[in-house]
């Protein structure tokens, strides 16, 4: 069934004729839908000023249109467009009717998804990544406790550091039986923001690298969950290649991390990492997703 829409527009300044979408409107035979901004943020931030007068306006519209659809049969009349925007007028317009061959209620919704902007949620900083860190602590857990039944007695730490050539490094999970076993680090790649993610990953490398520059026999994994857009997904594969090469089991299946965890807390622990030279003063503790890169 074709339709007609129209984006509904706020106009602040008239002498710069800067213009926000914050709303659209389409109607047919059946029926009239409107849809605003999810968040006004955004236009109070690009008006400069109070939009609580727009959010009155949206409220308005949303009661009305519904029971106006028959003065909308015909053509937007600048007698209705007047009619609607009463007092904000001078801020607000309307753009001139368009045709669509699709129906108003379908038609809305793919407007609305691509003319009015409306943020990513904004997650907790850092609770994707505790999410991770919590879910490897209880397979580990089990794991190992079902390995101590056996007669085993290897215990897990939350961030607990693993010494490295030049200095300590903060792991999520370590595995010990009086001595080191293995460290697990975890990292979330649901995470949106590309540059934090990153700067993740280089931590994470490098801690890594550093802790098996002094013990290349120290078992060491990558606990992740994964990627949930194309950016991430792209530094998902490359972290993935760079941790393999760095000699860690890079995993995202419960079952892989509990097989992994099971061989580790069997494994014998005979003889220890070799201790740095003397003269050499050992570094300030660093958790594996600081940021600080890797000496050249």
């Amino acid at each position: 069934m074709p339709s007609k829409y129209t984006l509904i527009q706020y106009r602040p300044d008239r002498g710069s004729d800067e213009r926000l979408n914050i709303g659209v409107i389409a109607w047919d035979a059946d029926g009239a839908h409107v849809v605003f901004l999810e968040s006004w943020e955004r236009a109070r931030l690009f008006g400069g000023q109070d939009v609580a007068f727009l959010r009155e306006f949206a409220q308005s519209m949303e009661r009305r249109l519904p029971e106006e659809i028959e003065l909308l049969a015909g053509e937007l009349t600048d007698e209705l467009v007047e009619r609607w925007l009463g007092d904000v007028a001078h801020s607000v317009q309307l753009t001139p009717a368009q045709g669509a061959p699709e129906g108003a209620k379908k038609l809305v919704a793919s407007l609305a998804a691509r003319f009015l902007y409306s943020p990513p949620p904004r997650a907790k900083k850092g609770r994707y990544r505790r999410a991770a860190v919590s879910h490897a602590y209880r397979i580990i857990k089990a794991a190992v406790g079902a390995k101590a039944s056996k007669g085993a007695k290897p215990q897990v730490h939350l961030h607990r550091p693993l010494e490295g050539k030049f200095g300590e490094h903060l792991f999520d999970l370590v595995l010990s039986d009086g001595k080191p076993l293995a460290g697990v680090a975890a990292i979330s790649f649901e995470v949106r923001s590309r540059a934090r993610l990153q700067s993740e990953v280089d931590a994470v490398a490098w801690a890594l690298d550093d802790v098996h520059r002094l013990d290349k026999g120290m078992p060491l994994a990558v606990f992740v969950r994964p990627p949930t857009n194309p950016e991430a997904e792209q530094v998902f594969l490359a972290a993935s290649k760079t941790f393999n090469g760095l000699g860690a089991k890079v995993m995202q299946d419960d079952a892989a991390l509990a097989r992994w965890a099971t061989r580790q807390a069997g494994r014998p622990r005979t003889a220890g990492a070799p201790k740095p030279p003397a003269n050499q003063q050992p570094r300030r503790a660093r958790s594996a997703a600081s940021k600080h890169p890797p000496p050249g």
